[in-house]
């Protein structure tokens, strides 16, 4: 009988300070969340920009003598040069001898055939993998024949671990505000990115939600754009 007492008195000890524990740990949880700014849908620090002071200074050379075939898109991935190589060649062979840039693992590429004889090639770089810049070299292909390229920033460099610590410390303090759906909606995606601008120096974060209303209609008109400070 004094076993079973004692076992008793053990498990309700135990229970009591795993409990305590508990509170002690959503406590500092809370207490954390607190100091954490919270990030309001539908805030826009862009608006006050104007588009000339944001968007990238775009150059562009003519070409005479370079040919492809629009065969099949691209979706837009980061270049792999065992996927790609052999059908970019002609690009990356422009990029590297024109502006002394190799194509590799940081850039995403993309072939968006807009109709069946006009299309864009496009090379987009990004910093820690998830960072998009304006960094970007953009070929037009028309009717099989290469006639331009548009670049931007190409030649900036810059200390990217000054940029990736600042996305790091943006994200641990930090809390989205998210909206709450009603019962005849459905979640599709909430989708986070992160942008730098050369040309303003600036990190931007945008968070939009995407959801399906009971008729059917996408809706994506919550969203949250802020500049990292």
């Amino acid at each position: 009988m004094k076993k079973i007492y004692y076992i008793i008195i053990i498990l309700l000890l135990t229970t009591l300070i795993l409990f305590t524990n508990y509170k002690v740990l959503k406590g500092n949880q809370e207490n954390t969340n607190s100091k954490k700014i919270v990030l309001k849908l539908n805030h826009d620090d862009t608006k006050a920009l104007d588009y000339k002071d944001t968007e990238a200074i775009v150059l562009e050379n003519k070409i005479t003598d370079m040919k492809f075939d629009l065969k099949e898109e691209i979706d837009y991935h980061f270049y792999d040069k065992e996927k790609y190589y052999d059908n970019l060649k002609i690009f990356l062979d422009y990029i590297q001898n024109n502006f002394n840039i190799e194509i590799n693992n940081k850039w995403k590429v993309q072939i968006n055939k807009i109709s069946n004889d006009y299309g864009l090639v496009r090379f987009v770089y990004y910093i820690n993998g998830y960072i998009s810049t304006n960094k970007a070299i953009t070929f037009s292909v028309n009717d099989k024949k290469v006639e331009k390229v548009y670049y931007s920033f190409i030649n900036e460099n810059l200390d990217e671990s000054v940029i990736i610590n600042k996305v790091k410390k943006f994200k641990n303090n930090i809390i989205q505000e998210k909206k709450k759906l009603n019962k005849d909606e459905t979640l599709i995606e909430e989708k986070t990115t992160y942008d730098y601008n050369y040309r303003t120096n600036k990190i931007t974060y945008t968070y939009c939600l995407y959801f399906q209303n009971g008729y059917g209609i996408i809706n994506n008109d919550y969203c949250s754009i802020y500049f990292l400070h």
